[in-house]
């Protein structure tokens, strides 16, 4: 681990006089704390030598590895005055002396250490503190002497035994270079040539992975692009063709009762069909290939009024409202927004035998609500007809457009007593860098 770079730097910055400040630093706030948050009994602060006395004893940390001996006798010395003015805040241990006596053992030699250890024990004796106090600070004190002499004797094992190891494996390679040098070296001109084989295979496989990642996410790109044009191909022939079948069904009933209306109804069914064209030449350029498929608009909130103004020439009766604030939306949601409202309506006109039908733009501080609910009450058309049949995929398209811009889609009866039948969806107003996905729900 000497050799990671940030291991190294660290090591390298214990054994500054910037660590030991710094750690004298930590130990000075732990010592003083008690001063400063235990309240002294009857109010007021306590007694100013308290204050000094834990600054004196933590200060000379900062010069304890270049004179362990001194740091100790000031650190203890001082520690030990702690209380004799006046009663202070009670200190769960005293940091300072015990840091000292660590590096006592660790850094100070045999002499030193002796003499040290034995100014402490009659210091101990004479200011005859209780034996509890005793006993602990004893305790405290000889492990962290001990745990100093581990380090040290660490320390010199460890050197000793890279030393042994360096002076072995010196004398292995001057054995080894007089015995074996023209051997080794073929050697090593043939371990150096399989190496370069054995690299050239390794970025020839690595090639061939890359060729196919890059493949499977071609082919995947390609699904994606293929259900997104299925979608649309179905939310437009879904919604055109229906509306066109019924202002086709309808128009030969006006054709004698109100010839200006039949003659809008052929109108709309005309407008509709090309408005469908349109839209279906833009997706079928798409899948031509080798083409530069010129891209009109894809349609936005904005058009909304327009597909209800379609809608409601179908014989409906769309009340198209909008609350709250309308802000920009990101292009994905705005488009998913769009087709869902587009596949509600279709479903409306195909299957509810509604006479009226609310399209609300609900704009919320983090989501735009979008509700489509009708006052359908049946699935057959009037007179007996059938019904325009359903492809199957309008309920699920709604889901996954939802849930695709990590928006959800609900639909079923309305939720207010009504007869009818209800889609609403919630879908984000931040861009999708910034949102998480939300998984789409379906609700019969």
């Amino acid at each position: 681990m000497s050799d990671i770079p940030g291991v190294a730097r660290l090591r390298r910055w214990s054994e500054t006089w910037a660590s030991d400040a710094v750690l004298a630093s930590a130990v000075l706030l732990a010592q003083v704390w008690p001063l400063l948050t235990v309240p002294r009994e009857g109010g007021g602060h306590w007694n100013w030598w308290g204050y000094a006395a834990v600054a004196l004893s933590a200060l000379p940390l900062a010069f304890r590895r270049r004179a362990p001996v001194l740091a100790l006798l000031l650190s203890s010395g001082f520690g030990s005055t702690y209380d004799m003015v006046s009663p202070l805040a009670a200190q769960p241990l005293w940091y300072g002396p015990i840091l000292a006596n660590y590096t006592l053992g660790s850094r100070s030699g045999r002499t030193a250490r002796t003499a040290v250890i034995a100014l402490q024990i009659v210091m101990t004796v004479a200011l005859r503190p209780s034996p509890d106090t005793m006993f602990r600070g004893v305790f405290v004190c000889v492990t962290a002497y001990a745990i100093g002499r581990a380090v040290a004797l660490g320390r010199a094992h460890a050197a000793a035994l890279e030393d042994r190891a360096a002076r072995a494996e010196n004398e292995r390679r001057l054995e080894a270079a007089r015995a074996e040098a023209e051997s080794e070296r073929a050697a090593a001109e043939s371990e150096r040539a399989t190496a370069e084989s054995e690299r050239a295979e390794a970025e020839s496989r690595r090639a061939a992975a890359e060729a196919e990642r890059a493949v499977a996410q071609a082919e995947r790109a390609a699904a994606a692009e293929r259900a997104r044009i299925a979608r649309d191909m179905h939310d437009i022939l879904a919604h055109a063709v229906s509306l066109m079948v019924v202002q086709a069904e309808s128009g030969p009933l006006l054709v004698a009762s109100d010839p200006a209306r039949a003659a809008a109804t052929f109108d709309a069914v005309a407008e509709t069909g090309r408005d469908a064209m349109a839209q279906l030449r833009r997706v079928l350029a798409l899948l031509k290939d080798g083409e530069d498929a010129s891209r009109s608009p894809q349609p936005t909130l904005a058009d909304l009024p327009e597909l209800a103004g379609r809608v409601a020439g179908a014989g409906l009766a769309v009340d198209h409202r909008v609350l709250g604030e309308p802000r920009p939306l990101p292009a994905d949601v705005e488009l998913a927004a769009y087709r869902i409202a587009q596949e509600a309506l279709t479903n409306t006109v195909k299957h509810s035998r509604a006479e009226h039908v609310e399209l609300i733009l609900n704009w919320r501080s983090d989501a735009l609500e979008l509700t489509v609910r009708d006052d359908g009450n049946g699935t057959r058309e009037p007179g007996g007809r059938a019904p325009l049949p359903s492809g199957g995929n309008g309920l699920i398209g709604i889901r996954e457009r939802a849930a695709a811009c990590g928006g959800t889609a609900e639909t079923g009866p309305r939720d207010d007593g009504r007869p009818g039948f209800a889609v609403r969806a919630v879908l984000p107003v931040t861009p999708a860098a910034a949102r998480t996905p939300v998984s789409a729900k379906i609700s019969a």
